[in-house]
Order: structure tokens, then C-alpha cells, then sequence
């Protein structure tokens, strides 16, 4: 019997069941862009063509909202596009079938898609937060849990490692690799198998010479080190000191001080347009006058991976501009609103917010200046929403919110 489908369309068709069977999620219109290497346009065409052609259904506008209307076992194997071009070939155990290494290079080159996308925010550098080397040991457990073996699990950790030590050079391009895995095996410390990857990376020599878990206090003092470094750096750069001469001064590539300069110029332009939009939105006092989504977003400072996935979720549903009611409403809605939603929160429920990234935006809501009618609706739906979850104390995840303020 013929297929209800093209070659190309059972591929994509294949794709949502890989990657809903692996994260329990159905894929973003990006992700199936990226994997099959083509342009977006053309990845919502063709989810246009599956939805006509009656294979699969979606709510518009929604992100993430794809499943199948076909059984798994009609669906051809996944081979995707580019795939033995973009991972090494592998030399087939005994026994084993040519099917298995195709689908293992397959999941290899989505879970390197999926970690390159974590460190791809222009203008960011999550590296330098523990909790976003943490989200690498997340990304990958799906795989784990797949039971696609050890090798290719080991593969994507060393993968992480190497964008580690990429986008960390883009904060301080100084940093070595061998220092930044050790920093890594600090924050991954409590995880054997990361070790394992880690001491890899390093080799053997430095695999055995690699020190002992330090504690939180050491590395911070680590990372501010080089940010006093950096900062110093700067000043004499506005003094107008010459690049060559503070090159030699720290023994620095001039590149790399150049590259350092930029950086901190375009973070203080970046946090000027912010601090002027959240003037302008203080002096409007107006709950309900739009905002630019991607500005807003910006300018109220959630964790940089939050941050993305809120854009996402705005873009799927064509939301340029919103306003502070819309926001305060599906972070904590109003007074009257269904026991329900003060429980589970719009904004709880976006795909890849979670509840971390959910209470961040509440602190951050709380801690910001946004006008006296904000200040007074906010507050009094926050009170709603302590009663609701029965919080007497302070807000979950309180202590994690140091790290966002200007």
C-alpha cells in the first residue's frame, strides 16, 4: 500500500516522533529548520502541507503544539538531512544493524543541534552562570534515558565541553581550556559521569592531577577576578590609554582586548536602551499602553535561556507588543481568576519556562520600579497569589534571583 506521504514529508513526520518520543514534547517549527538545514519559511510550509494533507494536527499560534495522525510504526527511519556528512562514520559492532548507527547519528546530531542553541544568544554569555552549565547535564538526559547507549551520550558530554570552552573565551578570551574544564568539574562535580568526559577532555596527565571539588566561594572569587581584571582593563581603555600598551601591561593579545572593549561597550549600550525603556515606562504609569515584546522582555532581565524561550513563545503567537496588564496576567492573574490559574500560572506553563524560570520573572516583577499603578495591581495580585500557594515566608527561589539585577 502506498504512503499518505512524499519521502520529504515522512521525514519530517519521523522527526516530530523522534523528538517527541525523547523529550515527551512535540519540536518547535526552529528546531525542524535547523535539523533538516533548511529556511524557516520553508520548515512552516511544509508543517502547512502535513496539517493539509490531514497528517498531523496543530492549534496555530501555539509553539510546540504539532502531533501525529499516524501510528509509529507506519513512519519511515529517520535519516534527516546532512546527517552522514556531519557525523564521523563509525566503524558497526558485531551484530550490530546498519538501521541502529543511522538512528544513533541522527539523535547525535540533534542533541549537538540542541546544545549549540543553548550558548546561541547574541549579545549574552550564559557560561558564566553555574545554573546554565547545569542546563547542559539537562539537555542530555533525555538521551540518557533513551538508552541509546554510552558512547554517544559521552560524545554529546565531550560536545558540551568544547562549546563550553568556546563561548567562555568570548567572556574572557584569556581562559585556557584546561582551566575552564576544571571549572566545569566544579559545577558538575556531584555527576560521575561528567567527571568521566571532563578528564577526557583534559587527558590522562591532567585527568590525574584534577583537584578536588571546591566550593561555591573560591570560584566566585574565581570569576570576579576576571571581571575586576576586565573592569581595570576598561578604565584604562576610556582613559585613553592605547590597546597595545594595556595588551602588554596584562599580557593580553590586542585582540583580545579590543574583543574585551567591545563587549563592555555594547553590554552598556544594551543596558542604556533598557534603563530608557523602563523610564519611559514608569513616566507612562499606564497599565495598558504596548510595549515592543522583545524590548520588554529584555529590559526586565530573566535568565538569559528564559529569556529566549519567552521570545519564542511570543513569536509563535505573532505578539510584538504587549502590555503590562497582558504580562501581569499571565504571570499572576487578576483578582477573581480561577483557584487554578493562581496554582498553575499561564506563564508556568510555557514549554521550557519551568518553575524556576517562572519564579525568576516574579522576583523580577517584584524588584523593578515599573510605575505606582503597576506597584499597587502587582502587589495586590501577589498577595493573591501567596494565599493561593499558602506562602508565609519568602518566594520560592529568592536566593537565585541575586544574580539578574542591573
Amino acid at each position: 500500500m502506498r504512503a499518505p506521504y512524499s519521502p520529504r514529508q515522512g521525514q519530517f513526520l519521523a522527526f516530530i516522533h523522534q523528538y517527541a518520543t525523547l523529550h515527551g514534547r512535540p519540536p518547535a517549527e526552529a528546531e525542524m529548520a535547523q535539523f533538516f538545514q533548511v529556511t524557516p519559511p520553508s520548515a512552516h510550509l511544509m508543517i502547512l502541507t502535513l496539517e493539509r494533507r490531514g497528517l498531523i494536527n496543530r492549534v496555530p499560534g501555539q509553539p510546540r503544539s504539532i502531533s501525529l495522525r499516524l501510528l509509529p510504526e507506519t513512519l519511515p527511519s529517520l535519516r534527516g538531512a546532512g546527517v552522514s556528512s556531519a557525523i564521523p562514520a563509525q566503524r558497526p559492532s558485531p551484530g550490530q544493524p546498519d538501521e541502529t548507527l543511522e538512528v544513533n547519528a541522527m539523535l547525535l546530531r540533534l542533541g549537538r543541534i540542541q546544545l549549540d542553541d543553548l550558548f546561541a544568544h547574541k549579545g549574552e554569555h550564559p557560561v558564566d552562570d553555574a545554573d546554565s552549565v547545569r542546563l547542559l547535564n539537562v539537555l542530555i538526559q533525555p538521551f540518557v534515558r533513551s538508552g541509546v547507549g554510552a558512547p554517544l551520550v559521552q560524545r554529546l558530554r565531550r560536545h558540551a565541553c568544547n562549546l563550553f570552552h568556546r563561548y567562555r573565551q568570548a567572556a574572557a578570551p584569556e581562559t585556557t581550556f584546561e582551566e575552564d574544564m576544571k571549572l566545569m568539574l566544579d559545577w558538575l562535580s556531584d555527576l560521575p559521569a561528567w567527571r568521566e568526559a571532563l578528564h577526557e577532555n583534559l587527558g590522562a596527565t591532567h585527568a590525574a592531577q584534577a583537584p578536588e571539588p571546591r566550593s561555591a566561594t573560591p570560584r566566585s572569587f574565581a570569576m570576579t577576578d576576571i571581571q575586576k581584571r576586565n573592569q581595570h582593563i576598561l578604565q584604562l581603555s576610556r582613559e585613553g590609554v592605547g590597546h597595545e600598551e594595556i595588551a602588554r601591561l596584562f599580557r593580553i593579545s590586542r585582540t583580545n582586548i579590543d574583543r574585551i572593549v567591545r563587549r563592555f561597550d555594547d553590554e552598556r549600550r544594551l543596558a542604556e536602551k533598557h534603563n530608557k525603556l523602563l523610564a519611559r515606562i514608569r513616566q507612562a504609569n499606564d497599565l495598558d499602553a504596548a510595549w515592543s515584546t522583545a524590548d520588554l522582555i529584555d529590559a526586565i532581565r530573566p535568565p538569559p535561556v528564559i529569556r529566549t524561550r519567552l521570545k519564542e513563545h511570543f513569536a509563535g503567537l505573532n505578539t510584538d507588543w504587549i502590555a503590562l496588564r497582558f504580562l501581569m496576567d499571565i504571570t499572576i492573574p487578576a483578582k477573581g481568576a480561577p483557584e487554578a490559574d493562581l496554582l498553575y500560572p499561564p506563564l508556568f506553563k510555557v514549554v521550557g519556562v519551568g518553575k524556576k524560570g517562572y519564579w525568576s520573572i516574579v522576583h523580577r516583577l517584584t524588584d523593578l520600579d515599573l510605575g505606582d499603578e503597576f506597584e499597587r495591581e502587582w502587589l495586590e495580585r501577589l498577595a493573591s497569589l501567596r494565599r493561593a500557594q499558602q506562602i508565609s515566608g519568602p518566594l520560592p527561589y529568592a536566593g537565585s534571583n541575586e544574580s539578574l539585577q542591573p
